[in-house]
């Protein structure tokens, strides 16, 4: 289980895929990077949702969503 904050102060340039990519940590070993299965199942999970076309988006537009609202 986790918490995502409101209200972030972050000044990292994550996009919405560097985002969705750090959900899969949990299945990775320390310090494992992603590779090609792990971007295929956050592509997938972007689909599902509809949000495939907000893959490349910045994070600071993604942080204007707020409590699960897009747009």
């Amino acid at each position: 289980m986790a918490v995502v904050a409101q209200h972030n102060f972050y000044s990292f340039d994550f996009d919405v895929m560097n985002i969705v990519l750090m959900g899969r940590s949990s299945h990775k070993k320390i310090l494992e990077r992603d590779n090609l299965e792990d971007y295929q199942i956050a592509s997938q999970a972007l689909k599902i949702v509809g949000m495939e076309n907000y893959e490349n988006v910045a994070l600071p537009l993604f942080l204007m969503v707020s409590s699960g609202a897009l747009f």
